[in-house]
């Protein structure tokens, strides 16, 4: 196969803690220990019968990578809860894409800051609630190490001005291993549904906003 499929609850905790420099667990004091493949992408896997060793570090490797792409995502879903759209921006490479729903498409680092920034001002204000919970990952590192896709669902329950409503979608998001640093290289919501807190989604849906006229995609 060319790729590496890891569904969360099927890795190893006792290989997956080697994703960080002891336990994984989310720690923003230190993010940039959490999104370490602890090694750079690698050459492709050697077809030869003895080459036993080159392999398993191939496949730890991966291991590794796929332990420090969840955290990467975790990170991207705190800071996203938070309001912090500079931090989450940052998680991104350098070209990288943002694309949320039918908002279009925001590049680099700055526009993507510009395009998160459509969820409101930089911190959440009294009363608002911003919660993506993401949870299912299916993660495929590729044979070498050096990108990765990713599927993940998200239940989400938002409030602004008094006003709450319930969401729900799926991210197809694409990452890149920039020197031993996971990054997202490009990241897309789909929206499911949007509705009414009270009502619920079925009495009272929202429709999906396409692209903003203030701050519009690239």
């Amino acid at each position: 196969s060319e790729v590496e499929t890891v569904q969360s609850h099927l890795v190893d905790p006792i290989v997956a803690m080697g994703a960080v420099d002891g336990p994984a667990r989310l720690s923003m004091e230190h993010p940039r220990a959490l999104v370490t493949g602890r090694q750079p992408a690698l050459p492709a896997q050697s077809t030869h019968p003895s080459d036993h060793g080159v392999a398993r570090e191939l496949q730890l490797g991966r291991t590794r990578s796929a332990r420090a792409i969840e955290n990467l995502q975790a990170m991207y879903g705190y800071y996203i809860d938070k309001g912090q759209w500079k931090q989450a921006a940052a998680l991104f490479s350098r070209e990288g894409s943002y694309e949320f729903g039918q908002g279009g498409v925001y590049v680099g680092n700055a526009s993507i800051e510009r395009g998160l920034s459509l969820m409101g001002s930089q911190g959440l204000e009294e009363g608002q609630l911003n919660n993506y919970v993401t949870a299912q990952p299916i993660i495929h590192v590729s044979a070498d190490n050096a990108t990765a896709k990713a599927r993940w669902r998200s239940d989400v329950l938002l409030s602004r001005a008094g006003k709450g409503r319930w969401g729900g979608g799926v991210y197809e998001n694409e990452y890149v291993n920039d020197k031993g640093i996971w990054k997202f290289s490009s990241l897309h919501y789909y929206v499911t549904f949007w509705g009414d807190y009270e009502q619920g989604w079925a009495a009272k849906p929202f429709p999906v906003e396409g692209p903003s006229t203030t701050l519009p995609p690239d």
